[in-house]
């Protein structure tokens, strides 16, 4: 009984620290898709900081929410955690190419300025 015991508070610590990941990853990428075309120029430097952390965490979270829910098939609790995880994760996924839209913006604002600094020379 205390394994078991163990094992589900280990199981409420994880899916904890996913709820806390899923929060910050979607807040950082909702403040980044909500940002102008012009914002994202004027603030390139801060946004691909945050774009490169946001692209990396992506990976990461993929990778560790998919091995959650694959190595914890197996447990009694009949809910409904992994399936909404999955439909979070399809979500993540879907935004991607708008992150990439994001690069672009700010690879096409890079482009610009050092343009116009040689036309200033």
């Amino acid at each position: 009984m205390r394994h078991y015991t163990s094992k589900l508070l280990l199981l409420q610590i994880q899916r904890l620290n996913i709820r806390s990941g899923v929060i910050s990853f979607t807040s950082l990428g909702t403040e980044l898709l909500n940002k102008s075309s012009d914002d994202l120029e004027k603030d390139y430097e801060e946004v691909t900081l945050k774009l490169s952390h946001l692209l990396a965490d992506l990976e990461y979270y993929r990778k560790e929410w998919t091995f959650y829910c694959d190595s914890n098939l197996d447990t009694d609790e009949d809910d409904d955690f992994c399936p909404a995880l999955n439909k979070v994760i399809k979500k993540i996924n879907n935004k991607v190419s708008s992150y990439t839209h994001i690069q672009s913006i700010i690879r096409n604002c890079l482009a610009k300025r050092s343009f116009e600094e040689l036309d200033n020379d």
